[in-house]
């Protein structure tokens, strides 16, 4: 589970594990030495972080829609 989380927050995010861990405040020695299981702090940060890196895409996505509709309006 330690391994797919911390895989699946690095591909949604686009960053290596070191930078993740620098993001949490880990240094990656530590960050890298935790046990299969993920604390469940660090199990909440990572699933909060993914679910924000999507929803910005999605408001990215919407305003990008309004200003399409905004456009169209215009012309």
């Amino acid at each position: 589970m330690r391994d797919n989380l911390l895989k699946k927050t690095c591909k949604e995010l686009n960053i290596t594990q070191s930078e993740l861990a620098k993001l949490l405040g880990y240094h990656f020695t530590s960050f890298s030495k935790w046990s299969n299981k993920i604390p469940k702090n660090a199990e909440i940060t990572l699933n909060l972080l993914i679910e924000n890196h999507r929803l910005k895409k999605q408001i990215a996505e919407f305003k990008n829609a309004l200003r399409v509709l905004r456009d169209l309006e215009n012309s």
